[in-house]
């Protein structure tokens, strides 16, 4: 049977996150149209099917017989998609217009290149409401604003700001021995540092106190959706810092990342993430003219 961690501190009232006020930490955000329109295009192309067609058009799957005195160009059955450029910009935009069962020839590098028109595939779009293009575009959107979140610091930021309102205005009944012990280990953290005063420790001390806060608040998350970590958890994570701790046992491993260590960095990151998902949610609702 598995053997769970849990705090002995418990949450006796948690504060809601939603209360919090965003907006100053709202990142500009521009629609990148020319990325909105191929990003659509590529939505759309994704659901649609391909029929044969007769004659050429711009993004058909264009199957062809070459042949030439370049290697390049002497290739049977060889699949291209007209208009991307990927194969020969030139030799594509000549084929637009051009049949099935018809034979060119073309002059690349100087050379001249036999062409024959196999086979042409073309893409059939289904038709599509607005509702459904409405939501297509807003997705493609979306895609920008996580893009703008995971490059900038303005999530980040929310995130931690709400981590630690939440954690200071929340109610706790706290264990005395295992507040004890989660000091203990911000204490030999600060025995890393050559030098600093009563302020910093101060502020050392509330940072780990918070942190312990919003691990405690994830334990409680994690246990209401039947998430609970194991012992086994944790010892699996040794295992994985052995390689990084060279000519070290694991039980020498597991005095440098103790197990309270681990459960406050495990438990922290369930409720980090609950509350990085909510605030990406909260700005693409803002930032997304489409919501």
């Amino acid at each position: 049977m598995a053997e769970y961690l849990e705090f002995k501190s418990k949450v006796v009232n948690l504060h809601d996150h939603r209360s919090f006020d965003l907006s100053e930490y709202l990142p500009s955000f521009e629609i990148d149209y020319t990325k909105l329109d191929k990003d659509m295009k590529r939505a759309l192309k994704a659901g649609s099917t391909q029929v044969e067609a007769e004659t050429v058009s711009e993004d058909d799957v264009v199957e062809l017989d070459l042949q030439s005195d370049i290697p390049k160009y002497n290739r049977n059955s060889l699949m291209i998609t007209v208009g991307k450029g990927l194969y020969n910009r030139d030799l594509e935009n000549m084929l637009i217009g051009r049949n099935a069962g018809d034979d060119i020839t073309a002059v690349i590098d100087e050379s001249d290149v036999k062409v024959s028109i196999k086979k042409i595939k073309h893409y059939v779009i289904p038709e599509f409401s607005a509702e459904e293009m409405k939501s297509i575009r807003k997705d493609c959107i979306d895609r920008q604003i996580d893009n703008l979140l995971d490059e900038g610091e303005a999530a980040d930021m929310a995130s931690a700001m709400i981590c630690r309102c939440v954690s200071e205005n929340s109610e706790f009944h706290m264990d005395d021995e295992e507040v004890t012990a989660i000091m203990e280990l911000a204490d030999r953290k600060l025995e890393n540092f050559d030098d600093y005063d009563d302020e910093f420790d101060k502020i050392m001390r509330e940072i780990t106190l918070n942190a312990y806060k919003t691990a405690i608040i994830g334990n409680h998350m994690a246990k209401k959706n039947g998430q609970l970590l194991t012992i086994d958890d944790y010892e699996r994570s040794i295992e994985n810092r052995l390689p990084y701790y060279e000519g070290m046992t694991a039980e020498e491993v597991k005095k440098e990342y103790p197990l309270y260590e681990y459960m406050q960095t495990a438990y922290g990151d369930v409720y980090i993430k609950y509350i990085d998902e909510y605030v990406a949610e909260e700005f693409k609702k803002v930032l997304n003219e489409e919501y």
